[in-house]
């Protein structure tokens, strides 16, 4: 890729055929715009005028000659006043020279030969987005005038990012080319592999000094070409990709991928190389098939770590974004081309008309500015003086030697290298609009064979579990390969081997216990992976977690009340005093030593996230999930009221495995009962099967307790109340003993629940993620039915002065009892089944 340097000014020029219009246009433009500004006449006689700069001269010189004869006059001598004064006349002129607004003689000098007697050549250079107000005072002249707009300095570009290519055109599938790519391509870890911040700044320089000019082209009135209208068009698109590009695209990241260390591509990384090449093969025009398609086929030879793999969609962007702005460069260049060959047309009219002697002469000068022409400056510049035939002709003549073609196939070859062009910006402006939309964590499984490889886990957990807690396990194995100099598909082997070997262990059985778990240590022995000693400290603090804590608790604690001891001391306290002070600072210093303590702590170990299944389809019927609403039965307001916002969180949360509950309590009383208990507990009951009934589906429950009396309190409650009741209906799911005696209804006796109970609605986004925590690792379900060790039958029967749960009128059969077997679980994270509660 090209571009020319870094301006965001324009150089226009006007030519005057009389002497009075130029001067009144410098007036107006140096006197409005205050922007550099010349004129050069040149007069019937062949002498020119120049007028240069515009600077407040007399009174820059007053004040230069001015300041040196007072500091002459203080030293009384005449000599001194008058070196001083002539010293501050030569700074005066200096600065003048230095700060007039100037236009650079070089440019004067080329215009020089191109005028003709007779004629004013007036020269502006401005900021571009001045350029169509200064334009306009140009065009104020009586007679008609040719003004042209150039960027300044107006030099050819200069190479400045090159994009590395293959020399032959790619001609086959992207599938047949990647599997060529994968016996061609050799890559290494490189030391210094080539560095991408420099190139995207670059890059981001050569697309705004593209946007800019196209949009002074276009604020000028010219007209521009398809590809140019793509480009300015999505001007936005190209620069939001590309800053979002600067963001993800990391140069720690980037030293961790194998480089190409032979061939075009040397020295940069091998995704780099794989995403033009798809590129090129495609003509910018990237889905998602043949993407993936692409990545597959290489890696059935070579397979790609995860790190590239992740980085892939990256560098597509990256090239996508080089290929645009060459592609904005090649059409910059055509406009300014077709200034180019208009102003020379001018020139040429001019002289022919004029001065038809110096006509051999302003040609030698057009063959020194553009020595190498191009098929779109020919074919415009011939196109300017078709009603000059007598002048065309040795223009056309002059130019086919040039080009070594002629102007026919110049002009099919120009018309086939635009189209180009402007299907290749099209493509690459939707590539990225796709790149844009697609979902890479759904295209990685696809094109990763380590994810294929950890999916045949022995226990089948892998592949259920969400997008983290993979994205984890797979950032263990490309540590642990980095670490034992192995690729990572040697690593997710030896898991799965050790995995294997241990299968009929739940725990043991499954690849993460030897990723993310205790049984890392034997994977990495076995691949003679050695840590790095930080890690090997962190852990072994793990392992003794308790020790460590309370141990540094106390030594903190001990250090900070020995250095206030040691001052204590060291100012005269001694004696028992000094043992009194002692003792008095341990309670501050423990508070320090805690705090010091937590705070490194936190240091050390950052928190860990816990694996869990992925419930994306639904919740699975053996971890169906029940939204607990703890409430008092206050008044039957109240009920109506929050029976209807779980009736809004069902509807907000329609999966089928997930339940909905009211944890419900009597409000204190001085007495176990009270008159309207059995009314309150109606209309509970009521609101519950009315929904029920509504929907047609079991997916509404009333869980309430009795009160107890609290010696503490004085009265009859709900024991502990909010708290106490998530806390025993926890015990009971886990197969301990309640200490109140617990009511459902419409409680599913066929199933097993995982408890949830917020005290705000859950969006419908995160219904499922809370019970994918409870299966990080293979279940082995205890069977209901079944009286072995494990199984446990649990009875909840109303109390004994009720009888019965209330009748609501009109509604199913009354509930009175509920037998089922609940299965008796654990608390710790690996569970025989999922039964406890989220607070």
């Amino acid at each position: 890729m090209r571009r020319v340097r870094r301006h965001a000014y324009l150089m226009i020029v006007g030519f005057y055929q009389d002497q009075v219009s130029a001067p009144v246009v410098y007036r107006e433009i140096s006197r409005r715009t205050g922007w550099r500004v010349a004129t050069m006449q040149k007069r019937s006689t062949g002498k020119l005028g120049v007028r240069n700069g515009i600077f407040p001269l007399l009174p820059t010189l007053l004040g230069g000659g001015g300041l040196g004869f007072l500091l002459g006059l203080r030293s009384g001598r005449l000599h001194l006043v008058v070196a001083l004064s002539l010293l501050g006349l030569l700074l005066a002129l200096g600065v003048a020279h230095r700060f007039a607004r100037r236009i650079e003689p070089a440019i004067l000098a080329r215009l020089r030969p191109l005028l003709v007697p007779e004629e004013t050549a007036l020269v502006a250079l401005v900021p571009t987005p001045e350029a169509g107000r200064v334009l306009t005072l140009f065009r104020r002249a009586e007679e008609p005038t040719a003004v042209f707009a150039f960027p300044h300095p107006a030099l050819r570009p200069e190479p400045v990012i090159e994009i590395p290519k293959r020399e032959e055109e790619v001609l086959e599938r992207p599938e047949n080319h990647a599997r060529r790519l994968a016996g061609e391509l050799e890559s290494g870890l490189l030391r210094r592999p080539a560095r991408l911040a420099p190139r995207l700044r670059l890059l981001r320089i050569a697309h705004a000094e593209i946007r800019r000019r196209l949009a002074g082209m276009s604020m000028l009135g010219q007209g521009l070409t398809a590809g140019g209208e793509w480009f300015l068009d999505n001007a936005y698109l190209l620069q939001g990709q590309l800053m979002e590009l600067e963001r993800s695209l990391k140069e720690e990241t980037l030293r961790r991928v194998p480089a190409i260390v032979h061939g075009p591509y040397a020295g940069f990384p091998r995704v780099y190389a794989l995403a033009a090449e798809l590129v090129s093969s495609v003509k910018t025009h990237l889905t998602r098939e043949t993407t993936v398609a692409f990545l597959r086929a290489y890696q059935d030879s070579v397979p790609l770590s995860s790190t590239e793999l992740w980085a892939f969609p990256l560098f597509l962007r990256l090239v996508l974004l080089e290929r645009a702005a060459e592609v904005g460069l090649r059409v910059a260049l055509r406009q300014q081309e077709e200034e180019e060959a208009r102003f020379w047309a001018d020139r040429l009219r001019a002289v022919a008309r004029r001065e038809p002697e110096r006509l051999p002469a302003v040609m030698a000068t057009l063959a020194a500015a553009v020595p190498t022409p191009r098929p779109f400056f020919a074919l415009r510049l011939v196109g300017h003086l078709q009603d000059e035939t007598s002048l065309a002709l040795p223009v056309q003549e002059w130019l086919e030697r040039r080009l070594d073609l002629s102007l026919a196939e110049a002009m099919v070859e120009e018309h086939a290298h635009q189209t180009t062009d402007q299907v290749e910006i099209a493509n690459a402006v939707n590539s990225l609009r796709m790149l844009g939309r697609l979902v890479w964590s759904e295209i990685f499984p696809m094109v990763s064979l380590l994810e294929e490889l950890l999916g045949k886990d022995p226990a089948g957990v892998y592949p259920g579990m969400d997008e983290e807690t993979r994205a984890a396990y797979r950032a263990v194995v490309e540590e642990i390969a980095r670490r034992a100099g192995q690729d990572e598909l040697a690593v997710a082997r030896a898991a799965l081997r050790a995995a294997e070997e241990e299968k009929d262990d739940p725990r043991r059985g499954h690849l993460g216990y030897y990723l993310v778990d205790a049984g890392r240590d034997l994977l990495e022995k076995r691949l003679a992976a050695r840590s790095p000693w930080p890690w090997r400290l962190r852990r072994g603090l793990r392992r003794q977690a308790t020790p460590f804590y309370l141990g540094g608790i106390l030594f903190l604690t001990l250090l900070f009340a020995a250095v206030a001891v040691f001052f204590f001391r060291r100012y005269g306290v001694g004696g028992p005093n000094l043992l009194l002070a002692a003792f008095l600072v341990l309670f501050p210093a423990s508070e320090m030593g805690v705090g010091t303590m937590n705070q490194l702590v936190m240091r050390l170990f950052p928190p860990r996230i816990l694996p869990r299944m992925s419930f994306a389809g639904g919740i699975p019927s053996a971890y169906r999930t029940l939204v607990v609403v703890p409430m008092m039965l206050s008044s039957p307001e109240t009920i109506r009221t929050e029976a209807e916002r779980l009736e809004v969180r069902y509807l907000a949360n329609p999966d089928p495995g997930l339940y909905f509950a009211l944890l419900a309590d009597f409000v204190d009383a001085s007495s176990a009962d009270t008159p309207a208990d059995d009314q309150l507990l109606r209309e509970a009951v009521c609101a519950i099967r009315e929904r029920t009934a509504r929907y047609g589906e079991n997916r509404f429950y009333l869980l309430h307790r009795e009160r107890r009396f609290s010696r503490s309190e004085g009265r009859w409650i709900g024991r502990e109340r909010k708290r106490g009741k998530l806390e025993e209906l926890n015990r009971l799911l886990n197969g301990r003993k309640a200490n109140s005696t617990w009511m459902w209804v419409n409680r599913d006796s066929s199933g097993r629940s995982v408890m949830y109970s917020p005290s705000t609605p859950i969006p419908s986004f995160r219904r499922r993620r809370p019970a994918g925590w409870w299966r990080p690792w293979p279940i082995r379900s205890t069977d209901p039915g079944s009286t072995r060790k494990g199984g446990w039958w649990w009875r909840v029967t109303p109390s004994s002065n009720r009888g019965s749960v209330p009748v609501c009128p009109a509604s199913p059969p009354p509930f009175s009892a509920v037998s089922s077997p609940m299965p008796r679980g654990s608390t710790n994270i690996v569970m025989p089944s999922p039964m406890s509660i989220r607070t």
